[in-house]
């Protein structure tokens, strides 16, 4: 209603040469005339509010074109790499972004570990910064002078914020690995790393993220604790 007065406000503004000139037949028209008049304008401004109409809706529908252009160019690609040694065998991987579940398995078969490298989300995404959640569970193997691992296990933690840039292609690389200083305690070697690659090749530094470890015996299920790593023996 608002934007059909303002046609019409519009209208009569810009004939008001026209209705001054006619003022003068209007006055010794009939009232059939005057009438005919009155149809006419009311036509025009039906005709004007259409056009208003059929622009609005072609400048909505160019809008959402750019931005389904511009998200379908926002794209991200995560993936997972197991680097851990061989006396770590993970039994359980669950990653997500922004809160939704985008893989989640256990090692019921041996794929799980045995595959060291795959992709866990291809597809558009929004532009802005996006939250990474890592949760991996390893056993512990025996081998050489490790001979306590066997029978424990470890639970390592992870959050990264993802920042991706507008019409570009995100890669994520996530990559749990195991520190090579044999002098550190367990917990302490246990990382998570993230390679991040922007669309056009650039790379930054890798970064690794705030990392928890919890280690607990296999006859138990993982402690939850969020500050610090904790070891418990038989």
């Amino acid at each position: 209603m608002k934007r059909r007065i303002l046609t019409a406000a519009v209208l009569l503004f810009s004939t008001d040469a026209w209705a001054q000139t006619s003022t003068s037949s209007v006055a010794g028209s009939d009232l059939e005339g005057h009438q005919s008049l009155l149809t006419t304008f009311h036509e025009r401004i039906d005709d004007l509010d259409k056009r208003i109409t059929e622009t609005e809706g072609l400048l909505a529908s160019l809008k959402e074109s750019a931005m389904v252009g511009v998200i379908a160019r926002t794209r991200a690609v995560i993936e997972h790499h197991n680097e851990m040694g061989s006396n770590f065998e993970l039994e359980r991987a669950v990653y997500t972004l922004d809160g939704g579940v985008i893989f989640s398995k256990e090692n019921t078969d041996g794929s799980l570990d045995d595959v060291k490298s795959f992709e866990l989300y291809n597809g558009p995404i929004n532009p802005g910064q996006h939250t990474i959640e890592v949760s991996l569970i390893y056993r512990g193997k025996s081998s050489g002078v490790f001979t306590y691992l066997d029978g424990y296990k470890f639970k390592v933690e992870s959050r990264y914020p993802l920042n991706v840039p507008e019409g570009k292609a995100t890669r994520l690389n996530i990559v749990a690995y195991e520190h090579p200083d044999v002098s550190l305690e367990t917990s302490e070697r246990l990382k998570v790393r993230y390679d991040v690659e922007i669309g056009t090749g650039s790379r930054p530094a890798p970064e690794t993220g705030p990392t928890t470890v919890e280690e607990t015996p296999d006859i138990a299920p993982p402690a939850t604790k969020s500050d610090e790593a904790t070891e418990t023996n038989d």
